[in-house]
């Protein structure tokens, strides 16, 4: 019995590895993911059942509740229905259809609707972990019931929820380790990609996200934009006002590039007082629009300095369009237009050659 209920438990560790593994890959919200998580788990309560727990010679018992209890407790109600529907099907599936697969697959049903129940109305992580177990092996007994009859129910049943018990236990410690885990890789990601300062992607993030959107127009002949931003005499406002206040001008200046990004536009801080943009767009006249809806939006936005200081200051932007079968780096294109807006007087959109706002 000790033997079978550790493999159980490493079971449930593998597992939940995946799980997190998965959940990280696939961080988008929606039923797609809430399946695939919930097909693991399904893949996870048939585990427990090929490994199940031996009780007596003619009896064995096996954790596969506990599958859609995790996943009722972290993933909702999309994830247990399809781990609960796997695990059913399962049981008839892999020991064939009798009155006793019947009846257990019919348990397994109905103790992942209460799971599901019991997630809506309890907060508390381990209370909730809890409440499944107890709602689950009260369903289990009854099933036992009709199998083995009550009065060898009675015998094993103590046995069974002794391992369900110290199984939920364990399960929510693993499952709570697992869900810091990917928590602290997450934000350490999140770090790597993300200038300190300005709190924007840095210049990682956009040579990656650059090199990505490269591949996807090379592969779909689409086009994207490239913005490049750069404030004016930036050296003349850290010499005047000291570098605390410059950072103070780069943290703002952030704050309107976030508020012009969206779903088509992502802002990145380059380094220094150079940022950058990349845009999707469907008429290249709207490549302009953003980038003079941004200048603008700079040059009338008073920059808030230390001891009630306040200043203007001006960027210029350069932008260039990239095309599938350009030569030229699309970088290259962006920069010498950035280079004719600082050269044509600063405060003003440069796009590709000859065009000058």
């Amino acid at each position: 019995m000790i033997k079978g209920f550790f493999v159980n438990i490493c079971i449930l560790v593998t597992f939940f590895y995946l799980i997190g593994s998965f959940s990280r890959k696939l961080s988008q919200r929606g039923w797609i993911r809430c399946v695939g998580l919930g097909s693991i788990f399904g893949g996870m309560g048939l585990v427990l059942m090929l490994f199940s727990i031996p009780l007596s010679h003619h009896t064995i018992a096996d954790l596969r509740h506990l599958a859609f209890v995790a996943s009722a407790t972290y993933f909702g109600s999309v994830a247990t229905l399809t781990a609960t529907a796997i695990i059913s099907l399962g049981r008839i599936i892999m020991f064939g259809y009798n009155q006793q697969a019947l009846n257990a697959s019919v348990t397994m049903l109905a103790a992942g609707v209460v799971c599901i129940l019991i997630s809506k109305g309890v907060r508390s992580t381990w209370w909730r972990v809890h409440f499944m177990n107890y709602a689950s092996l009260g369903l289990i007994s009854v099933a036992l019931s009709l199998n083995l009859g009550f009065s060898r129910m009675t015998e094993v049943f103590p046995y069974h929820i002794m391992t369900s018990l110290i199984g939920g236990v364990i399960l929510f410690f693993i499952a709570e380790h697992f869900k810091k885990m990917n928590r602290y890789i997450k934000r350490l990601s999140n770090e790597v990609s993300m200038d300190h300062l300005t709190k924007l992607h840095n210049v990682k993030a956009f040579d990656e996200d650059v090199n990505r959107q490269i591949n996807h127009s090379t592969e779909h002949g689409t086009s994207f934009a490239l913005l490049l931003l750069d404030i004016d005499h930036f050296k003349h406002v850290n010499d005047t006002y000291g570098h605390l206040n410059g950072d103070e001008v780069l943290i703002q200046l952030a704050s309107i590039l976030r508020a012009s990004s969206g779903k088509k536009v992502k802002a990145y801080r380059n380094g220094g007082e150079e940022f950058s943009m990349i845009m999707s767009f469907s008429h290249e006249r709207e490549v302009y629009e953003k980038a003079e809806e941004i200048r603008t939006a700079v040059e009338s936005q008073g920059f808030h300095l230390k001891h009630d200081q306040q200043i203007h200051i001006t960027i210029s932007i350069g932008y260039a369009i990239y095309q599938p079968s350009q030569e030229v780096s699309i970088f290259e294109n962006a920069d010498e237009a950035l280079y004719r807006a600082k050269r044509s007087g600063r405060n003003r959109v440069c796009g590709p050659e000859g065009e000058a706002k």
